[in-house]
């Protein structure tokens, strides 16, 4: 859940990061108007790199939004379902 309230709280605060998800979001509704798969995956890596930014500065709190510095995550145990922030090669 935790990773679900740092994106809503990364959205609200980050207007560049809203319009680069929203223009994903139109471009693969465009591309793939009847394919639901298509779209989720064509979203995969965009969110997974969204969710990366926003668990960097979220200060986990569940009230609102609430963003910390980026150090706030330091020794914190990474949830079983967050995402790997390592780069994949």
């Amino acid at each position: 859940m935790d990773r679900h309230l740092a994106v809503r709280d990364f959205l609200r605060n980050s207007r560049e990061a809203r319009e680069a998800y929203a223009n994903i979001k139109r471009e693969l509704a465009q591309r793939y108007p009847y394919d639901i798969d298509g779209y989720c995956a064509g979203k995969d890596e965009f969110v997974r790199e969204l969710e990366c930014q926003a668990l960097a500065v979220y200060d986990g709190s569940r009230n609102g939004p609430h963003l910390a510095a980026p150090t706030a995550q330091q020794g914190k145990p990474a949830s079983a379902s967050a995402p790997s922030c390592s780069p994949e090669r």
